[in-house]
Parts: C-alpha cells; structure tokens; sequence
C-alpha cells in the first residue's frame, strides 16, 4: 500500500447529488492524503469520491463523524455509517464501527449542490479523543 487515498472529481451539470458520479465524466483524479472539499476546481456544484485504506492500530469500537455542507456518506469496509444526503445545509453525524487492528476499506462520497461547502472528517476511538482522521492512516493501493 502507498500513502494517502485515491480521490476522483466531477463537474456534474443538471442537479447534484450522489448518482451524479455515475453520469458524468471523472474530471480529474489523483492521491490525496486529506479528506476535504479543498480539491474543488469550481466554487459550487461538484461530486468528490475517495477510496483507500484506514490503518486501524488497535482492537476496539470506533466512532467516525463526516461534517458536510451538502451531502457525504462514509463508509468503512462497504458499511454505511454515515449519511447527511437528508439535509441540505451543514451538518455532522457520526456511527460506530467494531474494528480490528489493521487496512479496513475507507470511501467517502461526498457532494455540494451550489451554495457553501464543506468537507470534514473525524475519527474517535473508545475512550479516546475526537480527531481529523490523520494522513498518517490513509492508504491506497498501487
């Protein structure tokens, strides 16, 4: 595994939501090794999708949170645990996971409909703090 995650970027036309991916051209794509909206190349209405890997350093429950203005959905091992498509504005939610030390697949969808955005993402272990999931943990293949 290398460093960071895969990312890929569209410029949908028409409205702007998850499918949008699916119909329109991948305008760029690359390794990034944050999760944000800062890949953007437009101010509004665009779809970002990362995949990769989150290194797991120990046994335990796990709390990821993605904090978005318009949608996202987080995923971890093709387990949805987060989904703010509900909601239009800023918004933060977050779902536990039981994960074992090592790689879990990690995706992220996320996109923004016009207006503001916003892009962040958290992890918490049991007991633990809550933080930005760091670039030290984000991994793909080659």
């Amino acid at each position: 595994l290398a460093a960071g995650l895969l990312y890929k970027y569209y410029e949908p036309a028409g409205s702007v939501d998850f499918e949008s991916a699916n119909h329109t051209a991948v305008a760029k794509t690359g390794v990034t090794d944050i999760i944000s909206n800062s890949l953007k190349q437009r101010k509004d209405r665009f779809v970002l999708v990362f995949d990769g890997f989150i290194k797991i350093a120990k046994d335990g429950m796990y709390t990821f949170f993605s904090h978005s203005d318009d949608g996202s959905k987080l995923l971890i091992d093709g387990e949805v645990l987060v989904n703010t498509d509900e909601s239009r504005l800023s918004a933060e939610k977050g779902g536990n996971i039981a994960l074992k030390k090592g790689y879990h697949r990690i995706s992220i969808h996320y996109y923004d409909s016009g207006g503001e955005n916003t892009l962040r993402v958290f992890m918490q272990p049991q007991g633990g703090d809550k933080i930005l999931i760091p670039p030290a943990l984000l991994f793909h293949q080659q």
